[in-house]
């Protein structure tokens, strides 16, 4: 639970978890050494070079009417649109970024303390620039969020 309790400080990872589960939220900042080492990797430049690697990217936006909408993007469309204000959400395949290690880790540690098999995790990106506004919606998964 190392890498879960280094995020989570000065929670535990067994505390957040179970808050987690109870619909709970926490907000708070860390200084944490992995938490810096992912904000490196999900943000310019490090973002860019991860696209090419991510699999099932897709672009959110408003249309005109104001509708969400999302379409799907190769990695070079997908750094113009988000470039331009765009969010966008990938799935992460592991074995295909070495560097995405931490992340595993976080996701094993996390099934682990919940009783659950690591097949239940998925690593996903969502990644919006300073500023974007989500729409009110409904997701099918809970999710354990790194912003």
């Amino acid at each position: 639970m190392a890498a879960l309790d280094s995020l989570l400080a000065p929670l535990d990872a067994a505390t957040f978890l179970r808050e987690h589960h109870q619909r709970r939220v926490h907000q708070w900042q860390t200084d944490s050494p992995l938490y810096h080492q992912l904000r490196d990797l999900f943000t310019p430049p490090g973002l860019e070079s991860l696209l090419p690697d991510l699999t099932d990217i897709l672009v959110w936006f408003r249309s005109r009417d104001g509708v969400p909408r999302s379409i799907a993007a190769s990695p070079a469309q997908a750094w113009s649109l988000h470039q331009a204000g765009m969010t966008l959400y990938a799935k992460i395949d592991p074995g295909r970024l070495p560097a995405m290690a931490p992340v595993v880790e976080l996701g094993r540690e996390a099934a682990r303390e919940l009783g659950q098999s690591g097949e239940h995790f998925q690593i996903g990106l969502f990644a919006s620039c300073a500023g974007a506004h989500t729409a009110p919606h409904f997701d099918s998964a809970d999710g354990l969020t790194l912003h």
